[in-house]
């Protein structure tokens, strides 16, 4: 399938998977463009015997990797809801397996991860003129992994549609800031928003494993890039918020941004954000040598956020 990542081989089986589903306590979430990640890694203990200049090794805690994930529409709610709890006062711990199959829909390999937290959500960066798929990306910690081969059966979860991966486009989207009018409408870029959960691992008695803790979040910026013709609000913004110090907590700003469908009505996602203070303002080139337009880039700073999804998104 074109939308999803190049074929691997699973060695074991001597078969090629094709694909990857996700499956979430037990019920299948939907197809991945890709995933990478999860492998066991052993802690090697060095120890100074005291004589002679070497060490002795050994292996002592096991860890596991990161795994990655890259996803798009048409996955589960379950999927989203452990996404949006990131941004909750409660995130949420999943039992989970990445099932690969073959060109004919097999399983043939299955990843399977347990007690895992999503630790990074990676929001597209957002164009006016672009016209690829936009994607979104999840980094997991698991507390253990396991790798094995698939049942060989086939998997009952319709193959992807690329038609419907480009309902989402990294061009479609509305900012909208409380009290800036329509200083929004002509923002043409936005950047990438890189949510972060850190983690604590804590060992378990004499076990070699570690339990995860979740610990704080930590919040992007909102970097946003518009025409220099409509930059005197942020201007006026940036000179009364920092250079006059008018910033309480009561000058701070809300606002939300909405990743919309091609025919730019509906909300596939939206994040609300809480408690924006700019910062900055600055003259910004442009990556195209024949875009000559003058652009300006506003950097702010965000408390909060909250991530909603539509039922458009669910398979």
């Amino acid at each position: 399938m074109p939308l999803l990542m190049a074929a691997s081989s699973d060695q074991a089986k001597g078969t090629t998977v094709a694909r990857y589903a996700l499956e979430l306590d037990g019920a299948l979430a939907g197809w991945l463009w890709s995933f990478e990640g999860g492998q066991a890694t052993g802690e090697v203990i060095t120890e100074d015997l005291g004589e002679g200049l070497l060490v002795k090794k050994h292996i002592g805690n096991v860890k596991y990797e990161d795994i990655t994930i890259t996803l798009g529409l048409g996955m589960s709610s379950s999927l989203y809801d452990w996404v949006s709890s990131v941004l909750s006062d409660d995130p949420t711990f999943q039992d989970a397996a990445i099932i690969g199959v073959d060109s004919s829909g097999n399983e043939r390999l299955r990843f399977g991860f347990t007690n895992a937290l999503i630790t990074e959500i990676g929001m597209p960066a957002l164009d006016a003129p672009s016209k690829d798929a936009a994607k979104m990306t999840l980094k997991i910690a698991p507390e253990m992994t396991e790798r094995k081969a698939g049942s060989g059966g086939r998997l009952s979860l319709a193959a992807p549609k690329a038609a419907a991966q480009k309902n989402w486009l990294p061009s479609n989207f509305r900012l909208t800031i409380d009290g800036m009018g329509d200083a929004t409408k002509n923002v043409n870029k936005i950047e990438a928003l890189v949510i972060k959960q850190k983690v604590t691992e804590n060992a378990v008695g004499e076990e070699r494993d570690f339990q995860l803790e979740p610990t704080s979040v930590q919040i992007p910026n909102l970097v946003i890039t518009l025409p220099e013709a409509d930059s005197q609000a942020w201007y006026d913004l940036h000179e009364n918020f920092v250079i006059k110090g008018i910033n309480a907590d009561d000058e701070e700003k809300s606002g939300k941004l909405e990743y919309l469908s091609p025919d730019l009505k509906t909300a596939l996602f939206t994040i609300e954000f809480a408690n924006i203070g700019i910062f900055k303002v600055a003259g910004a080139q442009s990556a195209s040598a024949k875009d000559t337009a003058a652009r300006v880039k506003v950097e702010m700073y965000v408390e909060a956020m909250q991530l909603d999804y539509s039922s458009a998104v669910t398979n």
